[in-house]
């Protein structure tokens, strides 16, 4: 190999040399400058993106909490129209529970009045009867002299007669004398 051969390798080495010389002061004054603008740009361009980044996060945290802000008042308020139409239905259910007692009220004096009327109208009518009957039997005790067995006998007749003209009056038999 004649690269290898001493009395070649010298300038080949002294020429390898000054073209990496050469080569490195033309890199530096032509290329350099280039490559260097292309990596501050890109350095630029990757600060500005970082910031635009930290920028955009910031917002993105305002507005998460601008968000869970609205939720806390939006649930405040859903809380407060809870409470006022659980307030309503009560005051509703206690108003319709009063009411509902003054009318049971209103129906029980009702039925009270209406059940004494009732009973006072039965006390008449038994002391009406009670005359009848008694009239009745004077009538008849009256117009016969008469023995024991003959009187049980008309009281007995007097009692059907009375039970059959009042129980008809009453509204049919089996209704007047007890």
């Amino acid at each position: 190999m004649p690269q290898f051969d001493t009395h070649f390798l010298t300038p080949m080495l002294a020429w390898t040399a000054l073209s990496f010389v050469l080569l490195l002061l033309l890199l530096k004054r032509y290329a350099l400058p280039g490559i260097l603008a292309v990596l501050e740009a890109r350095r630029e361009r990757i600060r500005e993106d970082l910031e635009s980044a930290e920028s955009l996060r910031k917002e993105a945290e305002a507005l998460k909490a601008e968000h869970e802000a609205n939720i806390k008042r939006a649930k405040a308020a859903a809380d407060e129209v809870i409470a006022k139409a659980q307030e309503k239905a009560s005051k509703l259910l206690s108003d319709n529970e009063a009411r509902m007692k003054t009318e049971a009220d209103r129906i029980i004096a009702d039925a009270q009045r209406s059940i004494e009327q009732e009973r006072s109208q039965a006390v008449a009518e038994l002391k009406s009867l009670a005359a009848d009957l008694a009239v009745t039997a004077a009538g008849k005790f009256i117009e016969t002299g008469m023995d024991d067995a003959t009187q049980a006998r008309l009281v007995e007749e007097s009692l059907a007669e009375l039970e059959r003209t009042y129980g008809q009056a009453a509204g049919g038999p089996g209704r007047g004398v007890a």
